[in-house]
């Protein structure tokens, strides 16, 4: 495709039909951002959606859980389950529901693997909240089944990218359609009120460099952590690693390090620290750890070397060991 003007790019976007958030995920995200948010109007909300409350039981009832007895009411479902748990399944339906993936088989399964992937690995890093991993896993590529509805051709243009090594993904579509599913998935979480670090990262997850961007270390460990799970999720049901895990898994492999290093000083240091606070006082040491804390940030700002970051990421552990 020729180069385009921004006035047609922008042309092309908006002929791509991207669903407002329905109202059902309106009405119990509102009522669960409550200081007192009331199960019993959640389940009333959830029960009016024959779908929804289908798979509020169908989760409740699962192995997960190890019941004895099978749960056959909602409002025990969506007492079990709780409010964190609900507005995700909430979100994940209406999702699916709203973005079918039609000729794109098991796209939404592998989605719900992938989110659930990143979810246990944010909590179990601890570099990300739970349920950001988990949203931005089930949106990152929801872009793609809104192409394939507005490209009849983009079946194509999906096989092309995929085989591409030396191009990101998003630059193939770009050079096919005139925008990429990345584009159109911020654009779609940006309707769904998703957090703006979200938004970012789902708008550059397929960018080469994103690793050695500007973005904010939220929206980095989000894209961190899918490609991980992807890569999980696609090598334990294809036994195939995918060519999006060749192109950054070195990167993502060393920013896992990295965290899994802080969290290692954090943990070690926690104890002494605590012991050397009873010695020396808790405002020395809170001092201490706020200097650590200013040597490190001005560290990442001088940083010309890998080194110079594995080393910064440990003296951020010790000043949270310190704090």
């Amino acid at each position: 495709m020729a180069d385009l003007t921004t006035a047609e790019a922008e042309k092309i976007i908006a002929s791509v039909a991207i669903p407002p958030r329905p109202a059902i995920v309106n009405a119990v995200l509102e009522e669960r951002s409550r200081d007192e948010p009331d199960l019993r109007r959640i389940t009333q909300l959830i029960s009016t959606d024959v779908s929804l409350a289908a798979a509020v039981l169908k989760t409740v009832n699962s192995p997960f859980f190890g019941l004895r007895r099978q749960v056959t009411s909602i409002e025990h479902g969506v007492n079990m389950l709780g409010m964190k748990n609900i507005g995700a399944l909430v979100m994940s339906l209406s999702l699916r529901n709203a973005v079918p993936a039609q000729g794109l088989d098991r796209f939404w399964d592998e989605a719900a693997r992938t989110a659930l992937v990143s979810a246990y690995l944010a909590q179990a890093l601890g570099c990300a909240a739970k349920e950001d991993a988990h949203l931005f896993g089930l949106f990152h590529n929801a872009g793609i089944p809104l192409l394939m509805r507005r490209f009849p051709h983009y079946k194509d243009v999906l096989r092309k990218a995929n085989s591409e090594n030396d191009r990101s993904f998003t630059d193939v579509e770009d050079a096919e359609l005139g925008t990429n599913h990345a584009v159109v998935g911020a654009l779609l979480a940006k309707g769904w009120q998703l957090p703006e670090h979200l938004r970012m990262a789902i708008g550059q997850h397929h960018d080469l460099d994103i690793f050695s961007s500007h973005l904010p270390s939220e929206s980095l460990n989000l894209v961190a952590l899918a490609l991980l799970a992807e890569h999980i999720e696609s090598s334990v049901s294809r036994l195939s690693a995918g060519s999006e895990w060749e192109k950054r898994g070195a990167s993502v492999l060393g920013i896992m390090g990295m965290l899994a290093l802080f969290n290692l000083v954090y943990t070690l240091s926690s104890a002494p620290a605590g012991r050397l606070s009873d010695r020396v006082g808790r405002r020395r040491l809170i001092i201490a750890g706020w200097l650590a804390y200013a040597l490190v940030y001005l560290g990442f700002g001088l940083a010309r070397a890998a080194w110079h970051v594995w080393v910064l990421y440990a003296l951020y552990g010790l000043y949270y060991g310190l704090a």
